[in-house]
């Protein structure tokens, strides 16, 4: 197979939400937070959520293409610094504020994504993120049928030679099975929070991890 890296616009919006709601599918944290959603309301909050997404003047959205059927296979997101000027406006629009989007009626866990909007949400803040001089990695998701194939690795090196090119930190919140791919390029555990998650732990004790990293400029990948 072969791939390339492309930029993604708001007409992507749509093929980015189906990746994201597939290669979420098993992950308990998320999981917990749609209950017993139906998948057609998820789809379309994770849909107008990649919206807000390209609206906003500070992000960078990239996806990758599978050359031989020209599909949308992975896709990755970069909140840069406000105060560089260098990206304002180079691929998006007026931000919008995503408070605003209507969340999912029937079966929504409400109470778990009041926690994720309260505590998880500034959980880099309280380690000195700061919006107008840090960059920040978010929805790096692959298709789980074209998964271990190095793209999440592709993604995270492009992201990373833009973040050395400013020579500012990025910081990123993962998930368990990604954190180790994260530690490889460059990134180390800041902090790991437990979460509660009662029906969907996969270690069988109601909880799950998330993980707050950070990677300093120019810092090495680890040997193979």
């Amino acid at each position: 197979m072969s791939f390339e890296l492309q930029p993604a616009t708001a007409e992507d919006a749509a093929d980015l939400a189906d990746i994201f709601v597939l290669a979420m599918h098993k992950d308990a944290y998320w999981t917990n937070i749609i209950g017993k959603a139906a998948k057609s309301d998820e789809t379309a909050y994770v849909l107008e959520s990649m919206r807000a997404d390209f609206s906003n003047q500070n992000a960078i959205c990239r996806k990758v293409v599978d050359l031989e059927t020209g599909k949308t296979v992975a896709l990755g997101m970069l909140l840069t610094p406000l105060e560089l000027p260098t990206f304002d406006k180079r691929e998006f629009g007026v931000r919008i504020d995503k408070s605003t989007i209507v969340r999912p009626g029937p079966g929504w866990n409400n109470e778990a994504d009041e926690a994720r909007r309260k505590n998880l949400d500034t959980l880099a803040v309280r380690h000195g993120y700061d919006a107008e001089k840090h960059f920040m990695r978010y929805k790096t998701h692959v298709l789980p049928s074209y998964q271990r194939k190095g793209l999440g690795t592709l993604i995270t090196e492009h992201f990373n030679s833009i973040a050395d090119e400013a020579g500012r930190p990025t910081y990123a919140r993962t998930r368990p099975k990604s954190t180790a791919l994260f530690q490889k390029l460059g990134y180390r555990v800041v902090e790991a929070v437990p979460v509660d998650v009662p029906e969907y732990s996969e270690r069988g004790d109601g909880t799950t991890d998330v993980f707050l990293m950070k990677r300093e400029p120019g810092a090495p990948n680890l040997p193979e």
